[in-house]
């Protein structure tokens, strides 16, 4: 809702946004978020007229996630890095677990615990890590375990 970019991504969407359906001013309906791949729906941004905050910590976003909780089997809720603004610790509390996204080399180790321990504060369980910008050209190219290993076959 700050920075929305899914929208670049999946196509311009003329239901209403996350933001209206906070804020009150539409209502759920399934059929207008499907998009064209199987399966597959999304709930832009929307307009904002309120803090992001203040829409994601109220009545209406647990309401929209109960509702949403019967519609699909799977939910991804894409928010704000967690140590930049509140929102992601306002909602994580309303989901069942949280993924967090490191960036390779831009992302520290003492940033990742506070995001870790904000998240833990909440009662929010971490089920895993997406590494991103990630160049494998830099990295090592093998790796070794007391009972196995791997190296990187050679490319000629």
């Amino acid at each position: 809702m700050r920075r929305p970019t899914g929208h670049t991504l999946l196509g311009p969407s003329s239901a209403p946004g996350l933001g209206d359906l906070l804020a009150g001013r539409h209502d759920f309906q399934p059929k207008a978020y499907e998009l064209d791949l199987a399966g597959l729906s999304f709930i832009p941004a929307g307009e904002v007229s309120a803090p992001p905050s203040e829409l994601l910590g109220g009545p209406a976003a647990r309401s929209l996630l109960e509702t949403l909780r019967t519609h699909y089997d799977v939910i991804f809720v894409d928010s704000p890095p967690v140590l930049a603004v509140p929102d992601a610790v306002t909602l994580a509390p309303l989901c069942d677990a949280a993924l967090t996204v490191v960036a390779a080399g831009r992302t520290d180790r003492p940033q990742l615990a506070q995001t870790q321990g904000a998240l833990a504060a909440v009662g929010t369980r971490v089920t895993g890590v997406i590494l991103t910008h990630f160049n494998t050209t830099k990295s090592g190219s093998s790796y070794r375990y007391p009972s196995y290993g791997y190296t990187r076959a050679n490319e000629s």
